[in-house]
């Protein structure tokens, strides 16, 4: 799996629709699924309210 995201302000429409107070930027979502011989089967892409979007990731430490 591969996400790319990036943040940007909102267009007018995307700041209605998602109900946002002024100045609030939006965050791009693409994740593409890739299956076991790397051939994309899926992809999401999603627009999310800057104001509710938490990263969170950990890297396993190798041995």
């Amino acid at each position: 799996m591969r996400e790319e995201w990036s943040v940007r302000m909102p267009t007018g429409p995307e700041s209605v629709a998602l109900n946002l107070p002024p100045g609030t930027p939006v965050v791009d979502l693409t994740r593409t699924t890739y299956d076991t011989e790397g051939r994309a089967v899926e992809v999401m892409l999603a627009i999310l309210a800057g104001d509710m979007v938490t990263f969170a990731y950990e890297f396993p430490i190798p041995d």
